[in-house]
């Protein structure tokens, strides 16, 4: 084919007249995520998708794959996730990249060693594709091939939440539209080969037996998938931590679908156990003569805790199933003389990475009977899943943690009001297909108890050999920056960027000013800081500052504040510690404790001795029962 490249896009454009009036579309939002209920069975036509870019809410173009009406060919996408996977593809074809993967409608999103590749796939072979997702994995973590038939989607065209946009690959832009190559031999090979090493999906049949009619319905693998995520994701956080049940799993996974590793992965993360780039290692040396079903993860769930909800009966059948019913209920409504008025809407979906769990219902029994809404348990059940492990109640705290809540790589604390807010938030998100009944105050309190006692955790991090930043963690003594890490339960952020850099000058000279010039008064002065910085409490010390005024005694006071950052730090009064049996509750987890214009105080000090020689002290906090374990003050005094 000669290739004038006349119907390329630039990054994030959208031309919808280089789009044939037949292709099947479906708007997407600005995450790349279909919006419209049901949109494997609602295609789109570029006039129609023309309508939501202009109500504002599509924001990019995706192109369904599967079977083309009224062609003698499907769509398959054909997507590259890695720059590994160039190399895999070479291995699998045996042949150069250009070779294995020939030249067609190719879409770039600018992020490197990624692209996807548009080809047709004749009829007669459609009966190859068993599954809807084949995936092979690379050696690159998280990179992989991908091939996607049916149920899935091809961004086309529009903006990348990433980067500047969507944009054609040179010479392979929309004028190969009209002679799309044919998927490649190899790679239907390839997924015979799969297919026999998997085995064809398991299907359940249900007989469905009415007066006068009688249907057969098959659920399919999607069900199962979904069932086996669910039993998953419904263990608690420290099932990770157990070999057998964390290897069970990930069998179970991989002989329903290679497409589960990144499930998997996500959620081993909760361990602390976990190793980036173990699951895909063991993951490829799997095999499908494991023995594991979806029935091993179900039962090892049971055996956790977890109950099967009965959510996926209510996944939506066939087409065919549909069509027959549809004719089946017209006639009853014409023989009963019924009105027309109700509709079914069947929309099914696997479990997404924000896990809302949208439960589907087949049609309303009459006008004035409402659904019922779930058990709370079950709701708390679909929000620990929707959390994905990023919740934490901290007993010693009294109060809930979340992760990247408010800053990247912080465990930030959540106040009582927070944390309701955010249930109701997450409640809105499912209320249309879960909460037909609509929801109270009361049902958001019972959530918010449930949560509660299903995170409890108490393993926070509490040494001095790392620091965070807004830029990364540091290692102390090596002085290496690391990448954010939830697994370390860091509580304690520091408001600005490591620096390796920062020589603090200005500060110096003011230090050498305050001090006349005494270079080893200025050394103290700044090894105070440092063992703020660290929490050294062990030193066992506090510093007290007098001076006439001006002489600088509050500029320090606040130079070591401003260090740590209000959020790390406490401001109290000697008589206020003495007095209140509470005070001392909010000294945990701090690295700084400030008394102001402490002269005029001629009390018993005990409690700050206490604090100081690293004694236990109380940790009882106010309208809450019960006494929490004692702890010691890891912060120093000023």
């Amino acid at each position: 084919m000669t290739n004038t490249n006349q119907q390329a896009l630039k990054p994030g454009e959208i031309k919808l007249d280089y789009i044939p009036v037949d292709w099947p579309l479906t708007p997407l939002g600005p995450n790349k995520d279909p919006y419209v209920a049901g949109w494997q069975k609602k295609p789109f036509s570029p006039q129609e998708i023309e309508e939501e870019i202009l109500g504002g809410r599509c924001k990019a173009v995706g192109l369904l794959g599967g079977p083309v009406y009224n062609h003698p060919y499907g769509f398959v996408w054909v997507d590259v996730d890695g720059p590994t996977v160039y190399q895999l593809i070479e291995e699998l074809s045996e042949l150069p990249f250009e070779q294995a993967l020939p030249q067609t409608l190719t879409i770039l999103s600018g992020k490197e060693g990624r692209e996807r590749k548009l080809y047709k796939l004749s009829r007669d072979q459609h009966k190859q594709f068993i599954r809807n997702k084949y995936t092979w994995h690379s050696e690159g973590p998280k990179e992989k091939l991908e091939i996607l038939w049916k149920r899935h989607q091809g961004v086309l065209m529009g903006l990348h939440p990433e980067t500047s946009g969507y944009f054609t690959a040179p010479d392979q832009g929309f004028e190969w539209i009209e002679n799309l190559p044919e998927f490649p031999d190899w790679l239907l090979n390839a997924i015979v080969q799969k297919n026999v090493k998997q085995g064809v999906p398991a299907k359940e049949t249900t007989r469905i037996i009415g007066p006068s009619f009688a249907i057969n319905a098959e659920i399919s693998l999607e069900r199962d998938m979904q069932l086996a995520l669910e039993a998953m994701w419904g263990m608690p956080p420290e099932a990770t931590d157990d070999y057998d049940i964390w290897i069970t799993v990930g069998q179970s996974l991989h002989s329903l679908d290679e497409s589960l590793l990144d499930h998997w992965d996500e959620w081993s993360r909760q361990s602390d156990k976990y190793r980036d780039g173990e699951c895909q290692r063991r993951w490829l040396s799997f095999s499908k003569g494991g023995g594991r079903s979806v029935g091993s993860i179900v039962h090892v769930a049971k055996e956790n805790g977890w109950k099967p909800s009965e959510n996926h009966k209510a996944m939506n059948v066939d087409d065919a199933m549909l069509d027959h019913v549809s004719k089946l209920l017209n006639e009853l409504e014409d023989d009963l003389g019924l009105d027309k008025t109700e509709t079914v809407e069947s929309q099914r979906q696997a479990p997404t990475n924000s896990r809302q769990r949208r439960t589907d219902f087949a049609e309303k029994q009459g006008k004035n009977q409402k659904t019922r809404n779930p058990s709370s348990d079950v709701i708390t059940g679909i929000l620990l899943q929707d959390y994905k492990g990023n919740l934490r109640y901290s007993q010693a705290h009294g109060a809930f943690f979340m992760y990247e809540y408010q800053r990247k790589g912080l465990w930030s604390q959540l106040s009582e009001y927070e944390v309701k807010g955010d249930i109701k938030g997450r409640l809105d998100a499912i209320k249309e297909g879960l909460l037909h009944s609509g929801y109270s105050m009361n049902l958001i309190s019972d959530l918010m108890e449930q949560l509660r006692i299903s995170t409890i955790f108490d393993d926070w991090y509490e040494s001095n050999d790392y620091l965070l930043f807004m830029n990364g963690i540091l290692k102390v003594d090596t002085r290496e920056l690391l990448p954010f890490n939830r697994e370390m339960y860091i509580t304690q952020q520091l408001p600005y960027d490591y620096d390796p850099y920062a020589t603090c000058e200005s500060i110096i000279k003011w230090l050498k000013s305050t001090q006349h010039d005494s270079w080893g008064r200025v050394q103290v002065l700044r090894a105070w800081l440092r063992a703020v910085l660290l929490s050294h409490s062990d030193i066992q010390k506090f510093v007290e500052i007098v001076g006439p005024g001006k002489s600088g005694k509050s500029t320090y006071s606040n130079l070591a504040h401003a260090l740590v950052g209000d959020d790390n730090a406490m401001i109290s009064s000697l008589e206020h510690l003495e007095k209140n049996r509470f005070e001392t509750a909010n000294l945990y987890k701090k690295k700084l404790l400030l008394f102001n214009d402490v002269e005029r105080y001629g009390g018993s000090v005990s409690v700050l001795k206490a604090i100081t020689g690293r004694d236990l002290i109380r940790n009882e906090r106010k309208f809450q029962a019960g006494s929490q374990k004692p702890f010691k003050f890891n912060g120093l005094v000023m």
